[in-house]
């Protein structure tokens, strides 16, 4: 249904002529109370006097007609009705909706409630520092030795960088590896037994350049010592095995990680769940709201035709007093007719706005 145009009040121009209306009018009932009674109508013992202001009443009934005729009251109600039926099955299919989530919601929140995350996040971050600043440390010692092969300082800095990075992944995937590659529990001994050896004569190698640059650097001073390779390669060697060590019992195992994987599921599948809630109760209000919305913009159109309907009434009631009281002014007997002692309106009016609040109750 199309909506309709609402301001926020009823057309200007209308309301003008409303106006222009009813000072004409206030102005007929005095000249036309004035009239009759120069011609001592209505007699004294008139009881009827609607035929004498009938043409006022008229004028007033085309007013009020004049407001049925701008307004479309049926419109109005006719939009609100249908946009609550509109609105009554969009909020049935988000009720619908609801009480599935709310449903999952509950089988969700009954797994997580039975389930625990095998390990604080810290504990990884705590064991990454542990595992990376030893063997960093140790890397950054090792920047002269590079420098004594030839690198400048920023590619010492770099290559030990990078030696370090790769010590310390090598020593996180350990066990993985030394798992792959050995089907038995033999070849695994021998393939661990194989990677370390490999290390050690690394570590050696850079120990034995390493004692070689630190006698260099005493003979300098004339301190005449030699160095040995064996402390510094059994420093290196012992900040592995604790990188070992801290890599195999500190990390989440296997088993773990998949069940901190489950954990996280459930929970961000429960999270989605309460967000999907959220989102379909703010639709849902969106709706209510809108609908409200219109109910008030097309009430409030409503209720101000119905006030001008009582403007004109009100002002055709004033108008019939007036009328009274000038035609009793300018009788020449001066006597005041029996009708007049009744001070009821002589007509009824057709209202089209006056049930509107029963209506929107």
């Amino acid at each position: 249904m199309k909506t309709i145009e609402k301001p926020h009040y009823l057309n200007p121009k209308l309301e003008e002529e409303l106006k222009t209306g009813l000072q004409k009018l206030d102005h007929a009932v005095v000249i036309g109370g004035e009239n009759y009674g120069r011609r001592s109508l209505p007699l004294l013992k008139e009881t009827n006097v609607s035929p004498f202001f009938e043409e006022h009443h008229r004028q007033a009934e085309a007013m009020l007609g004049k407001i049925d005729m701008e307004v479309p009251k049926a419109s109005l109600i006719a939009e609100v009705q249908e946009d609550e039926k509109l609105m009554d099955t969009k909020v049935q299919a988000i009720e619908n909706k609801l009480h599935k989530i709310k449903e999952q919601q509950h089988g969700a929140q009954a797994k997580l409630e039975g389930q625990k995350p095998p390990f604080n996040k810290a504990r990884l971050v705590l064991a990454w520092i542990a595992v990376s600043l030893p063997l960093l440390g140790d890397a950054v010692i090792s920047i002269p030795i590079w420098e004594t092969w030839g690198f400048n300082f920023i590619e010492s800095v770099l290559i030990s960088l990078v030696f370090a990075g790769t010590l310390i992944t090598f020593s996180h995937y350990f066990w993985r590896i030394v798992c792959l590659i050995g089907k038995t529990e033999w070849q695994r001994r021998a393939v661990a037994t194989g990677l370390f050896l490999l290390i050690v004569m690394c570590f050696y190698f850079m120990a034995e350049a390493r004692a070689d640059l630190r006698s260099a650097q005493m003979a300098a001073q004339g301190i005449d010592v030699h160095f040995k390779p064996i402390p510094f390669a059994l420093v290196s060697g012992l900040i592995f095995i604790m990188a070992l060590a801290i890599s195999h019992f500190a990390f989440p195992s296997r088993a773990e990680r998949e069940q901190m994987a489950e954990f996280e599921r459930l929970k961000s599948e429960y999270q989605q769940l309460l967000e999907q809630e959220q989102e379909l109760e703010q639709e849902k209000a969106d709706i209510i709201a809108k609908h409200n919305q219109l109910r008030q913009a097309n009430l409030s159109i409503l209720l101000r035709a119905a006030a001008l309907e009582d403007m004109v009434i009100s002002a055709a009631k004033l108008g019939y007093t007036k009328w009274k009281r000038a035609n009793t002014m300018h009788r020449p007997d001066r006597m005041r007719p029996a009708a007049f002692n009744d001070d009821t309106y002589p007509f009824s009016f057709q209202t089209s706005f006056s049930d509107i609040k029963t209506l929107y109750a």
